[in-house]
């Protein structure tokens, strides 16, 4: 009986990621044909409660499916006693916080999902003041006013008087006023 349960819990686990899957193509789909920008991009640095390797890489492979979202680094730390981190860039994170709980609430059913007794998940990790500013590896934690462990990403702007793209700029060394 405990195999139809997971086959039961796996049918449900698809179904709702295939809509999460839809309304995020929506919503890219959406920023790309309207004028304008609702991009609000972070780059989330989560720690995992995935036990396995199976649990991390199908975690990993279902938020890089996710359009809008991005795995772009990961950590395994569980041969030396602590946990899998990625490192997830969001392009609409308005609310850090509110980007972390649904990265999370994607966690919980898939590892409600894949295992097969699936015992009350661990509390989630506390990760305040632990995240790491992914440009800065060796650093001091990024501020975070709302403690979501969110790092700000900004688009790029073009350089300005930069030697390299300012023609103006550029001198030949061997040629000098008095030629």
């Amino acid at each position: 009986m405990s195999v139809l349960r997971q086959l039961g819990r796996l049918v449900a686990f698809t179904a709702w990621y295939l809509g999460r899957f839809l309304s995020s193509n929506l919503v890219v789909t959406r920023e790309v044909v309207s004028p304008g920008t609702d991009v609000a991009p972070a780059v989330l640095d989560l720690l995992l409660r995935c036990r396995t390797d199976v649990e991390v890489a199908s975690y990993i492979a279902l938020v890089g499916l996710t359009p809008g979202t991005l795995v772009l680094s990961s950590d395994d730390q569980r041969e030396r006693g602590g946990g899998a981190r990625v490192g997830v860039h969001v392009m609409h994170a308005a609310d850090a916080g509110q980007a972390r709980a649904e990265l999370r609430d994607l966690e919980a059913r898939l590892l409600r999902a894949l295992r097969r007794h699936p015992d009350p998940l661990p509390p989630e990790p506390d990760e305040s003041g632990r995240d790491q500013d992914p440009r800065a590896p060796d650093g001091p934690p990024p501020a975070d006013p709302d403690r979501s462990g969110a790092v700000r990403t900004e688009p790029a702007r073009p350089a300005r008087n930069h030697p390299a793209r300012n023609d103006s700029a550029r001198t030949d060394p061997a040629r000098t006023e008095e030629d």
